[in-house]
């Protein structure tokens, strides 16, 4: 079952599994999630796989995706599609 929610109305900010971010679930379904994830400066997840796919859109800050072998630049306003069965690793510097 699809759930949407409003990150402005909501302030379940949990610690994210294999992140030192705090996250919100925004969508879920089977095989796609979408969540807002907070970092401060030099915070990064792990470098992880899961079932569904994402996407990472940057509201704000600087640093870097790993995805497979390559590192991406991410800055405010980039957006990147990310399968979940690749591994993955989102790294802040700002």
């Amino acid at each position: 079952m699809l759930q949407i929610k409003n990150y402005k109305d909501d302030h379940e900010w949990l610690s994210m599994v294999g992140s030192q971010a705090k996250g919100l679930n925004l969508v879920k379904d089977n095989n796609f999630a979408a969540d807002i994830l907070r970092f401060n400066a030099n915070e990064k997840t792990s470098l992880h796989t899961h079932p569904g796919d994402h996407i990472l859109f940057v509201v704000e800050g600087d640093g870097w995706l790993k995805f497979g072998d390559d590192l991406y630049e991410l800055t405010t306003g980039t957006c990147y599609f990310v399968p979940g069965s690749v591994p993955h690793q989102v790294m802040l510097i700002s």
